[in-house]
């Protein structure tokens, strides 16, 4: 059987691609024009030409599998890609770029927590953090106390942005409550997902949200003069790291709370302090630790899917994750262009328009269609193309810091299937919004009971709501009381501090060699 012929232009893309395969530049000529193409079986012949031909080593092999991942979303081009970064250059910035794309990958997927260990593991995460975390050296620093009382707490986080962030929200907060208990606080961060370039580094020109800090709005949530230590941009990342645990040590910590879900800084700080993990994500986080803050009952029968060196302690049921903000300045439907008389439908996230896709965006779509006098609103991204155009009742509004008297306004709560979403559902929750979301999820496990398996238990239980009122109101006030009972981080000081006292047990155990 003959191969197609390629169109000039693509057969030329493809020919630079091969002369240059470890050149960004080419990969993502080729890339633009794939994407510009209206003809998927030339878009196929070229995958299949650049999967057969290209090299699968070093920055080559990155080049190729992200490239080729773009347009199969097939995860064994992530383990190909993450085979390629281990062998290739030793610059921490390759790494963490590629981190960058899988956790993106991730957190778009529709297929919820359950298939996230499988990606993360394939695309050989624990490994590409043990061979950054490793060329790292923790600086000199007192051994930390052992004794009873109040611990210096060092709070280290991977990236810290603007304040509802999920990860900036969870470390500011938590800074707060220990403050306010009487720990001396200190926040870290080597901004590891700030990368110079980063497009350079996959063969998609693949870019990430890197929104500054928004300090203003930080110190809202900060209590008192807490130190914050922010790498730099324009630094190399691995100096970044270094000099984030030249500042842990200088800081002289007795406990380290990290909140996150990855970070080379844990292996050294793991071998030199008390750890506790406080991941995003209701999975254990790839990062070791004596304790694991954890948002699932059941989260004590859990096995660790990581390897050893990243395994934690004991899990301590930990549900708390939102603080109840105030309403403010109310908001009107009428400055969101929205009819008073509509049923609102509200979703929340910065990847809305990534998440929000195939079939799902087509059964919303018939919702719609279905119940002429329902508005949706998208909170905090574009336009997703799968509903661009589709219906008049669909808008979106940019992220605010008014969430709260936006929630005031909606009737339903929407939460597309993804891993995230938990901080917007939980904050929905405290205004007695009716939720609806999978189970399978961060937003779903917030929800209890509540939660749904699948589409179609999804789409029946959103129908409901939207033609029954009294069930929203029953919904929403079940949704408040579950708030006030589990997740309202105001009773979370006590848990947190017994938290913090059972790791520096651990850790006194594990110095002192005896089992834990």
């Amino acid at each position: 059987m003959s191969e197609p012929v390629l169109p000039q232009a693509f057969a030329e893309a493809v020919s630079a691609v091969l002369l240059s395969p470890a050149v960004p530049q080419p990969w993502h000529r080729l890339c633009d024009l794939c994407q510009a193409s209206t003809d998927p079986g030339v878009v196929a012949a070229v995958c299949a030409d650049v999967e057969r031909r290209a090299p699968r080593e070093q920055v080559a092999g990155v080049m190729r599998a992200t490239f080729l991942h773009a347009f199969r979303r097939d995860a064994v081009y992530l383990e190909q890609a993450g085979d390629a970064v281990l062998g290739g250059p030793p610059e921490a910035e390759w790494g963490a770029s590629f981190i960058q794309f899988v956790t993106l990958m991730a957190l778009t997927q529709d297929k919820g927590r359950s298939k996230l260990v499988e990606l993360y593991q394939r695309a050989r995460m624990p490994e590409i953090m043990r061979r950054i975390g490793c060329g790292l050296r923790l600086g000199k620093s007192d051994a930390p106390a052992t004794g009873s009382g109040l611990p210096r707490v060092a709070i280290v986080s991977p990236q810290l942005s603007r304040a509802k962030q999920p990860l900036t929200f969870l470390a500011l907060v938590h800074a707060h409550l220990l403050a306010r208990a009487g720990c001396q606080v200190g926040i870290f961060s080597a901004q590891e997902q700030s990368i110079a370039e980063v497009e350079m580094r996959s063969g998609c020109a693949a870019r990430f949200d890197d929104p500054d800090p928004d300090f203003a709005q930080w110190s809202q949530l900060l209590y008192g003069q807490t130190p914050v230590h922010l790498g730099l941009r324009k630094v190399p990342l691995d100096l970044r790291l270094n000099e984030a645990l030249e500042g842990i040590a200088a800081f002289r910590p007795d406990v380290v709370l990290f909140v996150g879900f990855m970070s080379p800084l844990m292996l050294p700080l793991f071998d030199a302090y008390p750890v506790v993990n406080l991941p995003t994500h209701s999975l254990p986080a790839i990062a070791p630790c004596d304790v694991w803050l954890a948002a699932a009952p059941d989260a004590s029968t859990q096995i660790c899917p990581w390897p050893e060196d990243f395994s934690f302690g004991e899990a301590m049921r930990y549900p708390y994750r939102m603080i109840e903000f105030a309403v403010g300045q109310p908001m009107s439907r009428a400055e969101l262009g929205i009819d008073g008389q509509a049923c609102l439908l509200v979703s929340v996230g910065f990847r809305l328009h990534q998440e929000i896709h195939g079939e799902w965006a087509e059964r919303m779509l018939g919702m719609l269609r279905m119940f002429p006098k329902v508005e949706w609103l998208l909170v905090g991204s574009d336009m997703p193309p799968a509903l661009k155009g589709k219906h008049p009742g669909i808008k979106c509004v940019p992220a605010t810091n008014r969430l709260r008297a936006l929630y005031e306004l909606s009737d339903i709560v929407v939460n597309p299937p993804r891993p995230g979403g938990g901080l917007s559902i939980v904050e929905a929750m405290s205004a007695a919004r009716p939720v609806v979301s999978h189970a399978d999820g961060d937003g779903g496990a917030k929800l209890g009971p509540a939660a749904v398996p699948d589409d179609d238990a999804f789409f029946g239980k959103l129908g409901a709501l939207i033609g029954d009122s009294a069930m929203r109101r029953r919904e929403g006030a079940e949704m408040r009381r579950l708030f006030d009972a589990e997740l309202n981080l105001a009773h979370a000081t006590p848990a947190l501090l017994a938290a913090l006292e059972r790791a520096r047990q651990r850790f006194a155990q594990r110095r002192a060699g005896r089992s834990v």
